[in-house]
């Protein structure tokens, strides 16, 4: 049986509600724009640096990767995360702290490939 999303089978992830993998830090244009991400936005950055791309500065350019393969802004990023559960209370505007760090409630650890992972006690 296929998938009527996409034509695959029906195992396949397009029947998943969209949620919040990664933070995401997207390149300068420079030559051809590049997305790093990683478990908060420093890391994003360190990423890139350490393969010499110069970052992009600007605000919408930090965000987030979702399970359907979509960047999104920080404010796009904190809907869809608070109505999937990954954070417990509505904001305005996400920070990967908010999912993963314990004095701010975050439930998860983060696996570079899974992405944000609810930890064991948290379940």
């Amino acid at each position: 049986m296929s998938c009527k999303i996409c034509g695959l089978t029906a195992s396949c992830k397009c029947h998943e509600p969209e949620r919040i993998l990664h933070a995401a830090v997207k390149s300068e244009p420079l030559l051809g724009r590049r997305i790093f991400f990683g478990k908060c936005h420093a890391d994003c950055f360190f990423k890139g640096h350490n393969m010499g791309v110069k970052m992009s500065g600007k605000a919408d350019d930090q965000g987030f990767l979702t399970n359907k393969g979509r960047y999104v802004t920080r404010s796009e990023a904190a809907k869809i995360a608070f109505e999937q559960g990954q954070i417990l209370r509505p904001t305005g505007y996400l920070i990967s702290e908010d999912l993963w760090h314990r004095h701010d409630n975050g439930r998860y650890d983060h696996d570079e490939i899974k992405g944000y992972v609810l930890r064991e006690e948290s379940k």
